[in-house]
């Protein structure tokens, strides 16, 4: 297959070729990283990082905090010289200002407790002139996260956390970078992801 599953060793199974699906309907999205220095913000194990490598960017940083996924990270993706993995909260690396063309927030909005306020921080510490962005569209509501577990937010040693994320609706992210400055330029509805359904939406600097 196109793509590697890099959550299961078994590249021939069920959620593999569902995984090489979702990813072949991200590809053609994701060639605006052609000769671009990326952001992937919380990239887990790197599943959409091989795409984004596909589209031959000038660079990709991968800031990510969780141990394992830091291993997974440095299996897959140390050995190439234009991607750089960083072990740091988003919100404390955004911190100071950052310089990239392209930055990527996939299924990671609705594991945190401030959702718009890293959008905030990526438009304001980067400016990029790309912003992909894949969640899913819930009504308002917050729910008790699991820091430090697998897929949800990691921290810093001895950050206190609420341990609470908020889920937010897919018309209030538009709202929200459009009052940013942002134009929608894709909003795809039509994935499945592990058995889910996310949405994946690209957004432009005006």
């Amino acid at each position: 297959m196109r793509w590697k599953h890099l959550y299961a060793e078994d590249q021939s199974s069920p959620d593999a070729i569902i995984t090489n699906t979702y990813l072949d309907k991200l590809y053609p999205y994701l060639n605006i990283c052609e000769n671009k220095k990326v952001l992937e913000i919380g990239p887990f194990m790197g599943i959409h990082t091989q795409v984004v490598q596909s589209h031959n960017p000038k660079s990709i940083t991968l800031v990510e905090l969780n141990k394992y996924a830091l291993m997974g990270l440095t299996y897959h993706y140390s050995k190439y010289e234009i991607i750089e993995i960083i072990k740091n909260d988003i919100f404390h690396y955004l911190e100071q200002p950052r310089e990239f063309d392209v930055v990527l927030c996939l299924g990671v909005l609705y594991h945190l407790h401030a959702p718009l306020y890293l959008l905030e921080l990526i438009v304001n510490r980067v400016s990029p002139q790309f912003i992909c962005i894949e969640s899913y569209d819930t009504p308002l509501y917050t729910n008790e996260e699991g820091d430090n577990t697998p897929g949800a937010r990691q921290l810093l040693p001895g950050w206190k956390s609420a341990n609470i994320s908020i889920k937010i609706p897919k018309e209030t992210i538009i709202n929200a970078m459009q009052n940013l400055g942002y134009k929608l330029n894709i909003c795809d509805k039509s994935l499945v992801k592990f058995k889910t359904h996310p949405f994946f939406c690209v957004f432009e600097k005006i």
